[in-house]
């Protein structure tokens, strides 16, 4: 997971020629969007209801699309999402339509009871994916090249029913954008079925923050 600890006034990013400093010129730059009740720097989506799978079988076993980790934080050691975390989840997520997406399968030894995926992981998974569902969104809408560094600060899990040990599709897309603040929405899906949800609010950091050149 990427606990924030957003208490601590700091933030993380995987720097390259963005410093986290200036995400909120660049994200000003683009035109302040202005949200129903016309505060500055925000943009509101609508409530979405993501469409369930209709074959998710049909799917391919291994994803040949580059992912946003493996292009923007190769480097990673993240539990949940780093390409270089041998012992870690390794997620790969990927934009997909104005969601973004991932498909991961557990092992056995992910369960928490026989046969079924542990809380811990599909919250891992989510939160990890959540972050990188707020990255792609602050990249699209402030024209960036290089990622922000962002931790969660807010996660909300709802366990809608046991999640099996079987492939798992990983599912989010951006709720609100407020300068520097992304909310986000997101599922995990077993054959079209969702069996946990997330909602979570992940902020850009600040140099100092531990966390600040995590995409390194």
């Amino acid at each position: 997971m990427a606990p924030g600890y957003a208490g601590v006034h700091k933030q993380p990013e995987g720097r390259v020629d963005c410093p986290s400093h200036s995400i909120a010129r660049a994200l000003s730059a683009t035109g302040t969007a202005r949200d129903p009740k016309g505060s500055r720097g925000s943009k509101s989506y609508p409530r979405r209801h993501p469409e369930s799978l209709s074959n998710p079988d049909s799917l391919p076993r291994f994803v040949t699309t580059r992912s946003l980790q493996d292009t923007y934080a190769p480097n990673g050691i993240c539990f949940g999402c780093g390409p270089m975390n041998p012992k870690g989840l390794r997620i790969k997520s990927r934009p997909e339509g104005e969601e973004v997406v991932a498909d991961w399968s557990p092992e056995e030894h992910h369960a928490s009871f026989k046969g079924f995926v542990s809380g811990g992981i599909l919250s891992t998974l989510l939160d990890c994916h959540g972050n990188w569902t707020a990255v792609h969104a602050l990249m699209k809408e402030g024209g960036l090249s290089s990622p922000p560094a962002t931790v969660t600060s807010e996660l909300s899990i709802k366990f809608l029913k046991p999640t099996p040990v079987t492939r798992l599709r990983l599912r989010a897309w951006p709720v609100k954008i407020d300068r520097n603040r992304v909310s986000v929405a997101g599922e995990i899906d077993v054959d079209g079925e969702p069996t946990a949800s997330m909602t979570g609010l992940f902020v850009v950091v600040k140099e100092g923050h531990p966390a600040f050149h995590r995409w390194e």
